[in-house]
């Protein structure tokens, strides 16, 4: 028995620098949950943790080899592992698996409230710039006036120059 706490001892040390890959992702969920359910996240979080790294020991191998094979076999500090990896395993699948949905539609709902708040501030600068170019609209740049046009205004068109004909 005294094998058996030191071997989920061993599992807890593991456990915890297990845990530092998903820390971002929990940092992310951390200020979006109610307390209870952070809670019920973090310990949903820390059993899958334990049951992905009993996984890792190979215990599922040992599992298909059969329980005749197990007890004729195995330690039983195994035995306990493999207890303790079939407890896990259902409460992932049974519990775990609203509480993961839930928490994973609180995200997407946060990330499209993030970024809708972007596209209005896009939509909002894009607005601005746009008022600020139609204040700032040059006048266009005139035709020189020609000699033409001066006496169309004076009163009349002059005269076209006189062909000699040979």
């Amino acid at each position: 028995m005294k094998t058996a706490f030191r071997a989920i001892g061993l599992l807890c040390a593991v456990l915890s620098t297990a845990n530092v890959a998903s820390a971002e992702q929990d940092v992310v969920v951390k200020g979006l949950l109610s307390p209870d359910q952070q809670q019920r996240f973090d310990t949903c979080r820390a059993q899958e943790t334990e049951r992905e790294v009993l996984h890792k020991t190979g215990i599922v191998a040992d599992m298909n080899k059969g329980p005749a094979w197990a007890k004729a076999n195995l330690s039983a500090q195994r035995l306990s592992q493999i207890l303790r990896y079939i407890h896990l395993d259902e409460q992932v699948k049974f519990r775990c698996g609203d509480v993961f949905a839930e928490v994973s539609v609180i995200e997407a709902e946060e990330a499209a409230k993030i970024a809708a708040a972007k596209a209005l501030a896009a939509q909002k600068a894009y607005e601005a710039k746009r008022a600020e170019m139609l204040r700032n609209i040059p006048n266009p740049v005139r035709k020189p006036q020609t000699r033409t046009s001066r006496a169309a205004k004076r009163g009349g068109i002059p005269p076209l120059p006189v062909r000699f004909r040979r």
